[in-house]
């Protein structure tokens, strides 16, 4: 889900759809989110 909603993203950059300030905040909330659930899912975490 996170992958088709980054994919969304980059491909609303590319077309120039929004602002880059808000599709890179948007891009860094994607990030962190998938830097969340993959800490839940490690062993150590």
């Amino acid at each position: 889900m996170l992958a088709a909603q980054r994919d969304t993203l980059l491909d609303a950059r590319d077309d120039g759809a929004f602002d880059a300030d808000a599709l890179s905040a948007a891009l860094h909330n994607i990030d962190a989110e998938q830097i969340t659930l993959e800490l839940r899912r490690s062993p150590t975490g």
